[in-house]
């Protein structure tokens, strides 16, 4: 299929996931020459999960952060949707520390509690987050989350009428036994208290690297239930934040068709962010903001003079390049506001809290890179110092 051209339209690149079900494929749509994901059911079918998808993500297409179907046909008998190009997977980010730090963790929680309400509100349950399934945007939107995998998703409210599902039992276990709710382990339908469990159990794992259940990786989906079952919220939420033990109480305490408390699990995780003096920020965006960094403070060529206040804010806030040698640089993306010069003299306590960010504006275009010369030239000399002091 490489090289080779859907609809006259979609010129197939590259492989990127291939399942039972359908192929993904990385796709240029020649109309516009735009980067497309152009997913391909592999056998001709009356149920096609492309065809489910489309129509879930259809009824998503207002939302903001949802994976766009841009044109969906048949080519060759075979179902095809091509829908937004996203980048990376948390999977992938998570693998390459074994950890995520704090702030990172806390803004993945709250854009998730983001989506899994605008999903829920359109009537759906995910039944199967996990960190594969969940991407980072494509160029532009590379500060956004979006949640894609939604051939196990359904609805959980009748189709001849907005009354919630009854609560029954169902014959097979979850496929994804490692965040699965305890209740969906018990062949419980899912519901909107499940797709929140799902969350809280990836949180756990990537702020501590573990889960108690995955120190045997042949584990069964019987035993992942039996020892949910079995341990603590205490011993669970281990060298974790108290909110992160309080949240999954509460997420287990609601009932089977009762709706989250969406805003005050995305409060708790703000109020987290305050106490720690930390700003919600991706660990993978660093390199994307020292270039936004670099572009905004480029030398004005209008002369200004600076007011005395605004020397000293700068004086404390912003140290001279090299001021650190690479030993002392933290790229830790927790931001606790660190003590540079003596910040008694900068700010007070009261003003720092009123700092923290607590939101990342999404960038609309990709600035001039006039710069680009500077930028590598500052990059090459931050690898050699790093290789000095090795």
């Amino acid at each position: 299929m490489i090289d080779k051209t859907i609809d006259e339209r979609f010129l197939i690149r590259k492989k990127l996931h291939e399942n039972p079900n359908f192929i993904i494929y990385k796709a240029v749509d020649l109309k516009n020459s735009s980067k497309v994901a152009l997913k391909i059911d592999i056998l001709p079918s009356e149920n096609s999960l492309v065809t489910h998808e489309r129509e879930i993500l259809s009824n998503l297409n207002h939302q903001a952060s949802f994976p766009r179907v841009y044109v969906s046909g048949i080519s060759q008998g075979l179902n095809y949707i091509a829908q937004s190009y996203l980048g990376k997977s948390l999977q992938h980010y998570f693998e390459q520390n074994g950890k995520l730090s704090l702030a990172c963790i806390l803004k993945i929680g709250d854009e998730l509690l983001l989506r899994i309400e605008s999903l829920h509100k359109a009537g759906f349950v995910h039944r199967n987050l996990k960190p594969e399934n969940i991407h980072v945007g494509y160029g532009t939107n590379w500060q956004s989350l979006f949640v894609i995998g939604y051939r196990t998703t359904t609805k959980y409210l009748e189709d001849n009428n907005e009354d919630h599902v009854h609560m029954r039992r169902t014959y097979a276990l979850p496929e994804n036994a490692t965040y699965s709710s305890l209740n969906t382990l018990n062949k419980y339908v899912h519901s909107r208290r499940d797709d929140i469990e799902s969350l809280i159990y990836m949180l756990i794992h990537f702020l501590s690297g573990k889960l108690p259940w995955l120190a045997n990786k042949n584990a069964s989906p019987l035993e992942i239930k039996t020892i949910k079952e079995s341990i603590s919220f205490g011993k669970l939420c281990d060298n974790c934040p108290t909110e992160f033990l309080a949240m999954l109480r509460y997420t287990r305490s609601l009932k089977f068709d009762e709706e989250p408390n969406y805003e005050m699990l995305r409060n708790s995780l703000s109020m987290l962010a305050i106490k720690n003096r930390i700003a919600k920020a991706y660990d993978w965006s660093i390199k994307q903001e020292k270039i936004n960094f670099l572009y905004k403070v480029k030398k004005p060529k209008k002369i200004f003079q600076m007011s005395t206040d605004m020397k000293k804010y700068l004086t404390c806030a912003v140290p001279k390049i090299g001021a650190f040698s690479p030993k002392q640089i933290s790229l830790n993306r927790s931001l606790a506001f660190p003590s540079i010069g003596n910040e008694s003299d900068c700010r007070s306590e009261d003003t720092t809290a009123e700092l923290v960010r607590t939101d990342t504006v999404e960038l609309k275009t990709f600035p001039e890179f006039s710069n680009k010369a500077e930028i590598l030239r500052l990059r090459q000399e931050f690898l050699n110092s790093r290789k000095e002091n090795a």
